[in-house]
């Protein structure tokens, strides 16, 4: 690490950590020839390599087998961030290449090292916002909500642009769920239950999607009867998934505490 962000106090602002050596969890996976080649090998393990500059990789078996190669160093080694994953590899999230705005995607290797490291995977769905397990008309409610109340709520952000708004409902209806718009049973198509379902809810307040009420407005209106009819007829036609969308199962990760 050659800079940290210190957000607030007497040493608010860029700290200069250069005459440092900072040292994370990743960093006791990390070994090297050159570290492997050091004539003083401990009786368990092997001499780890913590050094910047060097050709360093992340192992789990005291260097005997590389997991990924890691960068050396943003000023003294191969111009990035030492104990990131190897540039432009395509090894997994902690690229340091990676940028705002583009998509990285959580890799094999990223949950072996998470998991050596102390974190559990949880297995949850994407766009499940109520969290029972399911992705159905209760959680499209829940994502118009928030759109309508402007949230600034990252657990929104269905299609990954640092904003909730209409493109994250596109994202849930086309890419998640793999229908259209007026389909308010969510089977795939829009047809005469569809139908039913909207001429039940017309002209009532406080309906939501299976309701027919798909503009999110909550009410079911003329502008509900309109989509629907665009639709009507048509079985679902999933758009293309798109690099943020790539699958619905998604994992969190819980760090493990000691028992």
């Amino acid at each position: 690490m050659d800079l940290a962000a210190a957000p607030d106090g007497p040493q608010a602002g860029l700290l200069n950590l250069q005459g440092y050596r900072v040292f994370g969890p990743r960093d006791l996976l990390r070994y090297s020839a050159v570290s492997l080649a050091e004539p003083n090998q401990p009786a368990a393990g092997a001499v780890l390599d913590l050094a910047v500059g060097t050709d360093a990789y992340l192992s789990l078996d005291a260097g005997a087998t590389m997991l990924g190669p890691v960068a050396s160093g943003r000023h003294n080694g191969d111009g990035h961030q030492a104990s990131h994953w190897a540039a432009d590899m395509g090894l997994g999230l902690m690229d340091p290449t990676t940028m705002m705005g583009t998509v990285g995607r959580l890799t094999a290797l990223d949950l072996t090292v998470m998991d050596a490291i102390g974190y559990d995977r949880l297995a949850c769905t994407w766009g499940d916002f109520n969290d029972d397990g399911a992705v159905d008309a209760v959680d499209i409610d829940a994502l118009a909500a928030a759109i309508a109340a402007a949230l600034d709520d990252i657990t929104f952000d269905v299609d990954y642009d640092n904003l909730v708004g209409a493109g994250d409902m596109d994202a849930l209806v086309f890419d998640h769920l793999a229908t259209r718009y007026g389909d308010s049973d969510l089977d795939g198509d829009v047809d005469l239950d569809d139908f039913v379902a909207l001429k039940t809810h017309f002209g009532l307040a406080a309906a939501g999607w299976a309701g027919g009420n798909f503009d999110g407005d909550n009410d079911v209106d003329l502008d509900d009867f309109v989509t629907l009819k665009l639709s009507f007829g048509m079985a679902a036609v999933p758009e293309p998934l798109t690099g943020a969308v790539l699958a619905l199962g998604v994992l969190l990760l819980r760090r493990r505490t000691a028992a």
